[in-house]
């Protein structure tokens, strides 16, 4: 049975994410391990999409099941490429999981018209799908799926998590574009314990489970021999919520001598000075800090739990500096009960963290969360939504106090705030060394992007992120909104 899997990108062609699809790639791999050898990934989030190209590849290659992955952000994009093989009646079997149609099924079973959706967790449950249909045999006994039988919408129960992580195999990286991602990404729990009123808990849950530290450590060595690379993220919700296994994670990739370069997303309230000390010494060079606001009225909707106040926030980013690791923080603009003093607030405590890098998104209501819930309670949300607007660069929800044109000037004022300086420093002081390091790192990396990512770090984030602010915008407006946030960012 031949299966083709495409990962949906947010916007076709942007390649705003260089993040290897580990959903995917881990049901491919428990496929090939089960015996089903045609397999293929198609990852439009890192490669070009040309509709004559994807439908000559479907004709060509011949699937039985194509699966789709999307997010809610790239909903839209999935919608387009399912749309585009019925068009065409493609005779294939058309799967569709990820958070979104977890979330919403009934809505996205209707909408799309697939065959099947894989609810939560796809692994266990794409096999047993793909096992029974090759075998001719009940499909209404696979656990965890959706479907539509002579008009009614059917549900199975659903299926338990995979508590032992051990027992899946590697994702599948030989069929992924590996030579167009920034870094290697790996995921060694699942579940963070928190309710943050923004997060999806579909599929990842609050029920955390972890892979052993040895079968860690093992992908990190298959990482670094086998596809020769040298910089991995750890993409767990919450890498640091047991400590202990953290120090016997590292103390056994030193033990084996695995040398590379890591980063990985933390809570505030997680950090200390022996984890920091650990951290540089194993070859951390960055951490994500999920900081998402400024304001203590902001912080406190958020529902964060611990102890992720604004003074930790600023403890954190201080230790993390002086153990030598460059820190990234996110913020979130545009919740609910913003407004423009909050905002400006966030903006300014941004600022006097001194960070070595930012995001500033849209505060996007994902289905499934209190966010959502709270959003539809008041009618924020609108009956006749607009999927391709829930991708974080666009101002979505409007306040009492804030429009959405508002929004989107401040998100742009936010980032010539905080990196304002760290260019001109650039661009003066460090010019030369800055420019020798581009010149040096650029036959290394062979992408011009990313020597300059590397070598004007505060440049190249600015100029990007204010880029994809302007994605949808006609080149008057573009003009109109650069100065703008010029103007709000004098205000600040």
């Amino acid at each position: 049975m031949k299966i083709l899997f495409v990962n949906a990108p947010v916007f076709f062609n942007r390649f705003e994410n260089s993040q290897a699809p580990l959903g995917i790639s881990y049901m491919a791999s428990l496929l090939l391990e089960n015996g089903f050898q045609e397999v293929r990934i198609k990852d439009y989030e890192v490669e070009s999409f040309n509709e004559n190209e994807f439908l000559s590849l479907i004709k060509q290659y011949f699937p039985e099941i194509i699966g789709f992955s999307c997010r809610t952000a790239s909903y839209p994009s999935a919608v387009k490429l399912i749309t585009l093989l019925q068009q065409n009646n493609i005779n294939a079997l058309l799967v569709l999981g990820g958070h979104h149609a977890t979330a919403l099924t009934d809505a996205v079973l209707k909408e799309t018209k697939v065959d099947y959706i894989i609810r939560h967790e796809g692994e266990r449950t794409f096999l047993e799908l793909v096992r029974t249909l090759s075998e001719g045999g009940d499909v209404e006994r696979v656990k965890g799926i959706s479907f539509i039988k002579e008009g009614v919408l059917c549900h199975t129960p659903p299926r338990g998590l995979i508590m032992d992580l051990d027992t899946l195999p590697f994702p599948a990286r030989e069929l992924l574009p590996m030579n167009k991602y920034a870094y290697s990404v790996l995921l060694s729990s699942r579940g963070c314990p928190f309710q943050c009123v923004y997060c999806d808990k579909n599929v990842s849950t609050r029920n955390v489970h972890y892979r052993s530290v040895e079968n860690v450590v093992d992908e990190i060595e298959e990482i670094i021999l086998r596809w020769k690379k040298d910089r991995i993220y750890f993409i767990d919700d919450h890498f640091l919520l047991n400590k202990k296994r953290f120090f016997e994670i590292t103390d056994e990739w030193m033990r084996r001598g695995l040398k590379f370069e890591w980063l990985f997303q933390a809570r505030v309230d997680a950090i200390d000075k022996e984890v920091l000390t650990r951290a540089k010494a194993s070859g951390c060079i960055s951490i994500i800090f999920g900081v998402e606001s400024g304001d203590p009225t902001e912080l406190e909707f958020l529902s964060k739990g611990g102890s992720a106040t604004l003074e930790q926030g600023e403890k954190a980013i201080r230790l993390t500096r002086e153990a030598g690791i460059a820190s990234r923080t996110n913020f979130m603009l545009g919740f609910p009960v913003s407004t423009h003093e909050t905002v400006k607030n966030s903006i300014k405590y941004a600022k006097n963290i001194n960070a070595e890098n930012y995001r500033f998104f849209h505060v996007v209501p994902l289905p499934n969360t209190p966010l959502w819930d709270k959003c539809v309670e008041d009618k924020i949300i609108s009956d006749d939504i607009d999927w391709s607007k829930f991708n974080f660069n666009e101002a979505m929800i409007a306040t009492n106090d804030l429009s959405l044109d508002d929004l989107q000037v401040y998100a742009g004022a936010a980032y010539f705030h905080v990196f304002k300086w760290k260019v001109l420093k650039e661009f003066t002081i460090t010019v030369i060394f800055n420019f020798y390091k581009f010149l040096k790192e650029l036959p290394k990396r062979k992408k011009m992007s990313s020597s300059l990512f590397y070598s004007f770090p505060a440049f190249a984030n600015m100029a990007s992120q204010i880029w994809f602010l302007m994605g949808r915008m006609n080149f008057k407006e573009k003009m109109r909104y650069l100065r703008n946030i010029i103007v709000t960012e004098r205000n600040l």
